[in-house]
């Protein structure tokens, strides 16, 4: 057990690092598979996968904000030391996921039904997608428990245990799919998710073997006392969670629901035209997601009182995030008919192309605000992005519905991704009278040279790509990058920065 936690840039450096690399391995499995099954399963068995896949994700992110209570009271118990206390909230949190699985699968069983109906699904698929979310409802549970066993290494800052066992488990979502297209042509959607089922079966005990190994003391209480609920535990626990639980009941919601109304009142074909490119960009929140590591690092400095390391540390990340993100987003958005061309086929690319630009640039605001929700989070307010969520739901849905009506589904893009950047506009406001952060403070750290560096990005490539052809188009990019490479090295990154990389250069 861990006598207090270390908190430094190579600890923070290294975890990071392992958090970002265990998860680029399912983001090329998913890019190379997505077409395969989309052919295979056709585009309307195709849409109610994704659909049977946001399912998952939804009731599973409802847990309560016990995922993130996990994080933060075992990072703050490590770092007071507490070994009892840290004992039987560990044990509290435990019951509470599996109490909370099995009320998310009753609900599920019990909603299915409503769920066929309102997502218009053709008849002949009606058996197979009603059989497929049953086996779901199984499943979530097992996701539930394996989340709070993830939180606690976590929060005791074993990212790279954590990352790996994560990034064999995503890995399969999209290999099982590729797996029983090639052994079993004919397949159903319950196939796929009998065989997913399977895969959390090995993952839960995958991670209970590594949080055993890495916390021995933990083995020894359960081995005695099983589960036990305690009640001053829980008092605590929903004190600080309380707010995490609403925002997690709200925020998927947002993020799904536009596929849910495009089914509604468009069709379900529809769906997979904008799923397809949804998922491929979104798959990109894997960058700010790797700084989940700041995460309990908030919560152990907060404990400290040390407000110019929180400071600091918040700084740096939202740095980083801006530049790496808007390298990658700029040319998605600029050249995102040749993407989905190339990706999947000219068809595709004349449905999909105008959504993938428009929520390319709200995956770029929500990526902003990931690192402000770990703040606010590890700070003890979680409460903030909850009533900024309240407040933005109403007007969301009712966005949604004039932009579908309207537009069609290029304006549940546009209704998704104006949310997006309001919201990250917001939250950096709120954020930065939280911590008393001044512009020049905003200015030494960087951001100011990365955004503008990022706008002469921008309109060059928009430039080149109306006046070059493909070549000379390539060549230029090329050229235009490796610059870019120049400039982050003697412009825009300091000697903190530099610093840093000599660190990652060890991994």
């Amino acid at each position: 057990m861990n006598n207090g936690l270390k908190i430094d840039k190579k600890l923070l450096a290294r975890n990071t690092f392992l958090n970002l690399a265990s998860q680029i391995i399912p983001i090329i499995i998913g890019i190379i598979s997505v077409p395969l099954i989309i052919k295979e399963l056709g585009i309307e068995r195709f849409g109610i996968l994704s659909i049977i896949f946001t399912l998952v994700s939804y009731f599973t992110v409802f847990d309560l904000g016990l995922g993130k209570a996990t994080t933060k009271f075992t990072a703050e118990l490590l770092e007071n030391d507490s070994k009892n206390r840290l004992l039987e909230t560990t044990s509290t949190l435990l019951f509470l996921s599996i109490l909370l699985g099995i009320i998310s699968s009753i609900t599920l069983i019990t909603i299915t039904p409503l769920i066929i109906e309102y997502i218009k699904i053709p008849f002949a698929l009606i058996s197979e997608t009603k059989s497929s979310i049953y086996i779901i409802a199984i499943i979530i549970p097992l996701i539930i428990v394996s989340t709070i066993l993830k939180s606690i290494l976590e929060g005791g800052q074993y990212f790279g245990t954590s990352s790996i066992i994560k990034s064999i488990t995503n890995s399969f979502t999209f290999l099982i799919p590729v797996i029983a297209i090639f052994f079993y042509p004919d397949l159903k959607l319950f196939d796929i998710v009998f065989l997913m089922l399977i895969m959390w079966l090995i993952g839960i005990s995958i991670y209970l073997l590594f949080t055993f190994k890495k916390f021995p003391l933990l083995k020894n209480y359960f081995i005695k006392n099983y589960f036990i609920l305690n009640y001053n535990n829980v008092k605590n626990i929903f004190n600080y969670s309380k707010w995490i639980a609403i925002s997690n009941i709200i925020w998927p919601f947002m993020l799904s629901i536009d596929r849910f109304f495009i089914s509604a009142f468009l069709s379900i074909s529809l769906v997979g035209f904008y799923t397809a490119p949804f998922d491929m960009i979104t798959r990109l929140w894997i960058i700010p997601a790797s700084f989940l590591t700041i995460f309990p690092a908030f919560s152990t400095l907060k404990s400290r009182n040390d407000n110019q390391s929180i400071n600091a540390l918040y700084l740096r990340a939202l740095k980083y995030t801006l530049l790496i993100m808007g390298l990658i987003i700029i040319p998605v958005i600029i050249f995102s008919t040749e993407i989905l061309r190339l990706w999947i086929d000219e068809n595709f690319a004349q449905q999909s192309s105008i959504i993938l630009k428009i929520l390319s640039l709200g995956v770029f605001a929500v990526s902003l605000s990931m690192i402000m929700d770990f703040l606010v989070k590890g700070i003890g307010r979680p409460d903030i992005t909850t009533k900024l969520h309240l407040i933005e739901l109403p007007f969301f849905i009712l966005l949604l519905w004039l932009s579908i009506k309207y537009y069609g589904i290029n304006g549940a893009a546009f209704a998704w991704t104006l949310r997006a950047v309001i919201d990250a506009i917001l939250m950096f406001f709120i954020t930065k009278k939280n911590l008393s952060i001044s512009l020049k403070n905003i200015k030494n750290t960087g951001i100011t040279r990365i955004i503008f560096v990022l706008i002469c990005l921008s309109i060059t490539l928009y430039s080149l790509s109306k006046i070059l052809n493909t070549e000379l188009l390539i060549i230029s990019i090329i050229s235009i990058f490796m610059v870019m490479l120049f400039l982050i090295w003697y412009y825009l990154l300091d000697n903190e920065d530099k610093s840093l990389l000599k660190v990652f250069k060890n991994y």
